[in-house]
């Protein structure tokens, strides 16, 4: 939702995956993909890293996944990327 532009919708999205989140597992990444199409990037960063001490394999294709363009030019991504292990 988010990437067409509709934004409420995709607010609505992660209230649904925080209430789901109660009753089962959720993977912070899919939380840090519909961030980052929200262009909150702190929030995104957040769960990025919770994805990474989840060790979530997601993470192994983060480097190819256009929905993260708008982070690689932030510190942190490069910081990310050196944890993950991928030479920058």
């Amino acid at each position: 939702y988010a990437m067409q532009g509709k934004k409420k919708d995709a607010e609505a999205k992660l209230v649904e995956m925080r209430k789901l989140g109660e009753t089962q597992y959720v993977a912070p990444f899919e939380f840090a993909v519909v961030y980052t199409a929200l262009n909150d990037k702190e929030q995104a960063f957040q769960y990025l890293n919770k994805a990474y001490e989840d060790r979530s394999e997601n993470l192994g294709f983060i480097r190819n996944m256009p929905h993260f363009d708008s982070l690689r030019d932030d510190p942190r991504y490069a910081e990310l990327m050196n944890k993950i292990g991928f030479v920058q």
